[in-house]
């Protein structure tokens, strides 16, 4: 699946004349964060369909691989964009709309929303600082996640 200005995801729709996805997202002042503006309407769509910030996702993102979009395996055996464990990939993995066949680990937009379901069946509306911390069992990556994430929004 590859981005193209004028993709339509649920309400938001990316024209590439214009300088806001929504009313409420500028790009240029996104840009200027270093979130790659290609990915946004990705973590939009994530994020409303299961019900997590967009940048939550977007910071999860950038702290696990710097907004990679392919294939990084970490020193503890994580993988792909997000960072998922083999294991915890298998058990949650979605694949994204647009996307065919089965949930891929270094595909940027099967992780991005396989961490947004994740983050959900985690039960990140009621307890999100418990379903961050399921993600990564560490407070300090909660509390800079939460941080990154409040410094995104626009």
């Amino acid at each position: 699946m590859v981005y193209k200005p004028g993709w339509k995801i649920k309400h938001v729709v990316v024209h590439a004349s214009r300088r806001a996805i929504s009313p409420h997202v500028n790009l240029t002042s996104v840009s200027s964060k270093g979130i790659p503006v290609q990915l946004i309407p990705v973590y939009m769509a994530a994020g409303q369909k299961y019900g997590i910030p967009w940048t939550v996702l977007a910071a999860i993102h950038r702290t696990e691989t710097d907004f990679s979009t392919g294939a990084v395996v970490s020193w503890a055996g994580a993988e792909g964009p997000m960072q998922f464990m083999p294991s915890t990939f298998q058990r949650y993995g979605v694949t994204a709309p647009g996307c065919q066949g089965a949930p891929d680990i270094n595909n940027v937009y099967d992780a991005i929303y396989t961490a947004a379901h994740m983050l959900a069946l985690d039960g990140y509306s009621s307890n999100p600082v418990g379903a961050l911390y399921q993600y990564n069992h560490s407070m300090t990556y909660v509390e800079s996640i939460q941080s990154l994430a409040q410094a995104y929004q626009v």
